[in-house]
């Protein structure tokens, strides 16, 4: 046995009715690994206590036996006023409250489709304003968080061709469903004005699917995505990608090439280390050059992103790569420079120093607001 612990998180209520008999991810798995289950409720979304008590009477009686206790996430305030609500929940559903977690200010990576930063705001001008594309089935979000950290820098997430502007790099993220993603960008106008951009001289940088997009086509042939056989794509890269039922998932240590992509001059022979998760293979034409190499798949080298002969528009396979400061801070003043503006000084933190900085921060306050001996006891050490 390798762990003491594991942990299995859910997703979304244990009690979707409707959705009982295929669930693997709540309730079912509790089941299959015969594990005991506590609650977590979000009190910032109000209805905490009804939702609690509405959960626990649409479980199965084995199911409600399983489950050892609630815990109340993201309070605001003084949770001694929460103590009449907590008596009653436990006296309704003979289920002990093992604490209440204070509302926490962090910078821990949210889920791909609940960030709040995707909601609309007014954003705040900066020195460097960077767009992203806010795609429907929008993935590995956060590997551009490090940029929002910046001073600065504004990372601005738009969803419709009006919000776009005229940024000073657009980048297109990856997706979970990078055939129907394009397509909504077709529809919306978003990829009539992407191509645009570029043809302003621009930049606009891909990452994963978003890289797909901005080759020739897409081929589906197993009809992995979609019903069609291919797509087209942006043909901002000289590329073409086929989709096959096996996927890509593994670490990646690649190199910067010397290539003619202008935002990474100076970073020429540079190794970052991120990771592939993927589906697609993708051909390579005569009018791109390499921007990444590869240095660790089956002990050979080969290309993890392209540059087209503009050294405007390039992409990647990638995910991580904005996690090494020396790429960002490298990016950024090259940024800055052709503004005319100062150069970065200081030193950028790494990202996964931050991150885990502050998990450590949030482990720390979630020990002190909840029974730590109950939830040993629950987990039997």
């Amino acid at each position: 046995m390798e762990n003491e612990i594991i942990v299995i998180e859910g997703a979304g209520s244990p009690a979707e009715i409707n959705l009982k008999k295929n669930d693997i991810v709540n309730m079912g798995m509790a089941n299959m690994a015969d594990s005991p289950v506590i609650i977590v409720g979000d009190i910032d979304r109000g209805g905490v206590f009804a939702s609690l008590v509405g959960t626990m009477e649409l479980l199965e009686n084995d199911e409600r036996a399983r489950v050892k206790g609630f815990i109340i996430n993201k309070f605001r305030g003084d949770a001694g006023l929460l103590k009449d609500g907590l008596e009653k929940l436990e006296e309704i559903t003979s289920v002990p409250v093992l604490g209440v977690v204070p509302w926490i200010d962090h910078a821990i990576d949210e889920e791909d489709g609940v960030s709040s930063r995707f909601e609309c705001r007014d954003y705040p001008k900066s020195d460097v304003d960077i767009c992203i594309i806010r795609l429907p089935h929008i993935s590995n979000y956060t590997d551009f968080l490090p940029l929002e950290n910046i001073d600065g820098v504004t990372v601005r997430w738009c969803d419709s061709k009006d919000k776009i502007g005229s940024p000073d790099l657009l980048i297109i993220p990856g997706t979970k469903a990078t055939v129907n993603d394009l397509r909504k960008l077709k529809e919306s106008g978003v990829a009539d004005e992407i191509i645009a951009y570029t043809k302003r001289g621009n930049t606009v940088f891909g990452v994963c699917g978003g890289f797909q997009m901005m080759g020739k086509v897409i081929y589906d042939p197993d009809h992995c995505e979609s019903s069609a056989d291919y797509e087209t794509g942006l043909g901002l890269l000289d590329m073409k990608t086929s989709f096959f039922q096996q996927k890509i998932t593994e670490q990646v240590k690649a190199q910067i090439c010397k290539s003619c992509f202008w935002l990474f001059s100076g970073l020429s022979g540079s190794f970052v280390n991120g990771y592939e998760i993927h589906m697609g293979k993708t051909e390579f034409g005569d009018e791109v050059f390499p921007l990444l190499y590869g240095t660790e798949r089956n002990g050979k080298m080969y290309i993890n992103g392209v540059t087209d002969k503009t050294g405007k528009i390039a992409g990647t396979y990638l995910h991580g790569l904005f996690d090494s400061s020396q790429i960002t801070k490298g990016m950024v003043n090259v940024l800055r420079k052709r503004k005319g503006l100062e150069i970065i000084g200081d030193e950028i933190m790494e990202h996964h120093v931050k991150l885990n900085d502050d998990i450590n921060y949030l482990a720390g306050i979630v020990k002190d607001n909840i029974d730590m001996d109950a939830i040993y006891k629950i987990t039997g050490i």
